[in-house]
């Protein structure tokens, strides 16, 4: 099974066509092919559908989740995330808890269902991407990972757990008529397959990391312009409960704010300004009630004319520290 272009691009297609309608609790029902974006509370949800014959409810709860329920004899997908605008930066990480149950009785050949974190790049008219860091999946002895021309690109560990790495590129004409390059990138968590029914599936995705490992396989699929939480179905019945989903920019490695005793003005050095500083420390200091520990130089738990004494012999070059 492989996801075609039409299914994407039907889908981002809507994304930017669709009215941004704060809606807190939409109900998405659909019987054709078609797809459709909402925004509530900072984040877009959305439903998408392959064929004329499959079916979805799709409601936000209102409280960052989504319940959704679905018979397909294709391709069926229920996301929430950053869709309509492109997220800040590569730098996220995905967190959810997703109840997922399939209808054993209703499985098509080749059915599959999965939970993933799923991006689009940035492209041209000639080009495609997409990634799938899935985490969950049932019956995935038909993951598109096993599809001719997939190549796998090794292995490497995230918040503990191993992924594989698999690259696809395939060469075709798209419904907008140019001949394109679809890229398609799928992290896989090494797991047991799920059942078909199961209440909770937790993880948290660091989106980075799996682009890092890609980059350092020579792979680098570009700048992120959609991410989001996925529950995608092929092939088959069933029901999923969003319980909970944070989609949140990973803060830089920052240095941690020290501070020197004697930098009065915040500037990383102790110099003659905060020499001038430390005698209104001084007039403050009357007060028995006011602290400042980066005047306190001798450290006794006083500001005093000694604490001014080492400061400014310390400016002077008389003083070591």
């Amino acid at each position: 099974m492989g996801h075609l272009f039409l299914k994407r691009v039907l889908s981002s297609v809507s994304a930017a066509v669709c009215a941004a309608a704060l809606l807190s609790v939409p109900v998405f029902s659909a019987g054709a092919r078609q797809s459709e974006v909402t925004t509530a509370g900072g984040y877009d949800y959305e439903y998408m559908l392959d064929y004329d014959e499959d079916s979805a409810d799709f409601t936000p709860d209102g409280n960052g989740g989504f319940d959704a329920e679905w018979s397909t004899i294709s391709l069926c997908y229920f996301s929430k995330g950053f869709i309509k605008e492109k997220p800040a930066s590569d730098n996220y990480s995905v967190s959810y808890d997703v109840t997922l149950d399939i209808d054993a009785e209703s499985l098509g050949e080749n059915a599959l269902a999965y939970v993933c974190a799923y991006g689009v790049f940035a492209g041209s008219d000639d080009q495609f991407t997409e990634i799938f860091i899935t985490d969950s999946t049932f019956n995935s002895v038909n993951s598109p990972i096993h599809n001719d021309g997939v190549e796998e690109l090794g292995s490497f560990t995230s918040n503990g757990d191993v992924y594989d790495l698999y690259y696809r590129k395939v060469i075709q004409r798209s419904i907008a008529g140019y001949q394109t390059e679809f890229n398609y990138y799928y992290s896989v968590r090494r797991a047991d397959d799920i059942g078909a029914s199961s209440p909770h599936l937790t993880g948290s995705i660091n989106v980075k990391e799996h682009l890092d490992a890609f980059r350092e396989h020579g792979k680098d699929p570009g700048s992120l312009a959609r991410l989001s939480l996925n529950v995608e179905a092929y092939k088959c019945s069933g029901s999923a409960k969003l319980n909970s989903c944070e989609i949140t920019e990973n803060k830089l490695n920052e240095q941690p704010e020290v501070n020197v005793i004697g930098d009065l003005n915040g500037d990383s050095r102790i110099d003659s300004f905060d020499v001038i500083l430390f005698r209104s420390e001084l007039i403050k200091a009357k007060d028995a009630t006011y602290t400042n520990h980066l005047a306190d130089i001798d450290s006794n738990g006083k500001i005093q004319v000694n604490d001014l004494v080492l400061i400014t012999s310390f400016v002077l070059g008389k003083r070591a520290k």
